[in-house]
């Protein structure tokens, strides 16, 4: 079984390691946007519209660049455990990778890799149906509503284009995530900090790329079964943070569920699923499971679990 142990463990990691990764590439994102966006203001400002000629130009350029990197990792997670799914299977197989059977087990990976992609970017396992260029674009359109507010609160209390400029840029570039509301109301004016606080510009899209990650890596353990037939069910792991686990997810630690029923992790959560491998709906070790595809290959009698996904493949 500590195959397996290791193998959960190098999931479990690698979506923690993408995640940060695709996280900081956002946030690279949100920086060059701002810097275009401030350069669009100043060179408009004598315009009346020029806060929203800045805001729009602001708003599509952090979706579209914001939008590519979520999908780029998206598609890396899923990979990596599919991926992960066909060296199980095929551990034990000699000379595997010059068989029909790898052949068949990689080209229904790669359906399934499409299939859970697909299924995130159209946001078909959400009850509303948004997609994730939906979701983005009410996350960037509120970051811009941020800017706009924080502009106009400036202007109303009398600031230049000049001081505009710096308190912005000192608030969007690190600022939010330490000004407490006295010095946002001192930088930014009152009508800012009462609406906002320290909220900040980015927090939206960053829980919308952490939360799209988690359920990308979730959905794909849900349909690993269409890869390797022994992932019949998923233990429940709870990201035991301080101060971030819920009783939800708590209660949830632990438990195994059939692959097809087992819940989501809510919205900016970090619980992980662990494939559970069984015959005949009991788990079994990594030997065990093994043994039966070895089983199936030489024409023994074996649990027929093979069966269920390449009967029909020849050996």
């Amino acid at each position: 079984m500590r195959y397996i142990e290791d193998l959960d463990k190098y999931l479990k990691q690698s979506k923690l390691k993408l995640n940060k990764k695709e996280q900081q590439e956002i946030l690279k994102v949100y920086n060059k946007a701002f810097d275009n966006m401030l350069k669009q203001y100043k060179a408009n400002i004598h315009k009346k519209n020029a806060t929203q000629i800045a805001r729009t130009a602001y708003c599509k350029q952090l979706h579209n660049e914001i939008l590519a990197i979520i999908k780029e990792y998206n598609i890396k997670v899923t990979d990596d455990i599919l991926n992960a799914q066909v060296d199980v299977l095929m551990k034990g197989v000699e000379y595997y990778k010059d068989t029909e059977l790898y052949k068949n087990v990689m080209k229904q990976a790669s359906i399934v890799n499409k299939q859970v992609v697909e299924q995130m970017i159209k946001g078909s396992i959400y009850k509303d149906g948004q997609g994730l260029s939906k979701r983005l674009w009410k996350d960037v359109n509120a970051s811009g509503d941020k800017i706009e507010e924080a502009i106009m609160s400036m202007i109303a209390e009398g600031k230049g284009a000049t001081e505009i400029a710096k308190n912005l840029t000192q608030f969007a570039k690190g600022g939010h995530r330490t000004w407490d509301k006295a010095k946002i109301k001192e930088k930014l004016g009152s009508a800012y900090a009462g609406r906002y606080g320290a909220g900040g510009i980015d927090y939206e899209a960053l829980r919308l790329a952490r939360t799209t990650l988690n359920h990308q890596a979730q959905l794909t353990q849900k349909s690993a079964n269409q890869v390797n037939p022994y992932a019949q069910k998923l233990k429940y792991h709870s990201a035991h943070s301080a101060n971030r686990t819920c009783k939800q997810c708590e209660d949830r630690e632990g438990k195994i569920f059939d692959i097809d029923k087992c819940p989501f992790d809510h919205p900016n959560g970090m619980c992980h699923m662990e494939v559970v491998y069984c015959i005949d709906g009991k788990e079994v070790l990594s030997t065990q499971m093994a043994e039966d595809i070895g089983k199936w290959i030489r024409g023994e009698s074996n649990s027929g679990t093979m069966d269920i996904l390449y009967g029909d493949v020849p050996l």
